[in-house]
């Protein structure tokens, strides 16, 4: 759906204190709506929306906030792809996550790859946080190979747009 959709679905969880991934699989599926190819909008969409799947987003950083301006993972590129290293926190419902939303700068800008949480190099630990309810992670990734098909927009600009979307929601 929209952002206009999602907020009416996160308005109604909210009322419910649903503890459930919602905002992290949302924000990943807008994602991917917006920025990802055809296969691969075909392969998650469903997925996530059926309720088989779920996934989080990797965004902030020991001690940097929610925006695209204070990532500091970096993504390079390969033969067939990319490799990321950084450290992620308060990646919500990481560890049931089939695929994490990673946030990373390629070539200076701020773009987003699809990850799978399975990935070699992709480590997964519970922080301690004052509300039980909500499960947050630490999500360090080292040298972790991501394809071409994976990178969700070239520019910055997808990026920051989930931003604003993200804190809508």
């Amino acid at each position: 759906q929209g952002l206009v959709e999602l907020c009416l679905v996160a308005e109604e969880l909210g009322r419910a204190a649903a503890p459930d991934p919602f905002l992290p699989t949302a924000v990943v599926g807008l994602a991917v709506v917006t920025s990802g190819s055809g296969e691969l909008r075909e392969t998650v969409l469903p997925q996530l929306a059926g309720g088989s799947a779920a996934a989080a987003w990797a965004l902030a950083e020991p001690g940097g906030g929610w925006t695209a301006e204070s990532v500091r993972a970096t993504a390079v590129r390969d033969g067939q792809g990319f490799v990321i290293d950084g450290r992620k926190t308060a990646v919500q419902d990481a560890d049931h996550a089939t695929w994490l939303l990673v946030t990373a700068l390629l070539d200076g800008e701020p773009v987003s790859f699809l990850v799978d949480r399975g990935t070699p190099g992709v480590t997964v630990r519970r922080q301690k946080t004052l509300d039980e309810t909500r499960a947050f992670h630490e999500v360090r990734l080292e040298a972790v190979h991501v394809p071409e098909t994976r990178l969700l927009g070239r520019t910055a600009a997808p990026t920051r747009r989930l931003c604003d979307a993200a804190a809508v929601l």
